[in-house]
């Protein structure tokens, strides 16, 4: 990372921002009870992780992590809690990717629920934050544009908002 930020401020570019997804496995306290504010990063990942959040905060750039709707404010306060406790509560989180299937596992993924889900996860984060920071909006990537049959069978093909020509 700290080498495509140096290669991009050589070529006059240091506007551009990098960062890079982490994943919810780099928290020590990830499984049940889930409690944010004793997130920490996974003594494994910490170094890392560390390096990672210095180059972060010294070009304003953003952590970015996937997340689920059902634990979506705990997730994001974990890291924001993790961070904190680095001494980097200054780097914003970003949800690099979230979104419910429309098909492959029965009743519980139909057009309806992925509508739902993702109306509700545009509507969260432009209009409240998570309780750590309340009065912070988000940014949010949906996953993905268009499903993908070359995915094996299942829920994996079905997360496109666009059916081909046909709008979920």
């Amino acid at each position: 990372m700290r080498n495509i930020q140096n290669a991009l401020e050589k070529q006059g570019r240091a506007t551009v921002r990098v960062t890079t997804v982490v994943s919810w496995a780099a928290l020590a306290n990830s499984l049940p009870p889930w409690v944010a504010s004793v997130a920490t990063f996974a003594p494994e990942a910490r170094d890392a992780m560390v390096q990672v959040l210095c180059l972060l905060e010294a070009h304003a750039s953003q952590l970015m992590t996937k997340v689920i709707r059902t634990s979506f404010d705990m997730m994001v306060d974990s890291f924001y809690w993790a961070m904190e406790k680095e001494g980097h509560g200054n780097v914003t989180v970003v949800v690099a990717a979230t979104g419910w299937p429309s098909a492959g596992n029965g009743d519980l993924t139909n057009a309806v629920l992925a509508q739902a889900y993702n109306k509700g996860f545009v509507q969260h984060i432009s209009s409240s934050g998570t309780p750590k920071r309340p009065n912070v909006l988000m940014d949010g990537l949906l996953f993905a544009m268009f499903n993908e049959n070359l995915k094996p069978d299942g829920v994996e093909q079905n997360f496109g908002l666009f059916v081909g020509k046909y709008r979920l």
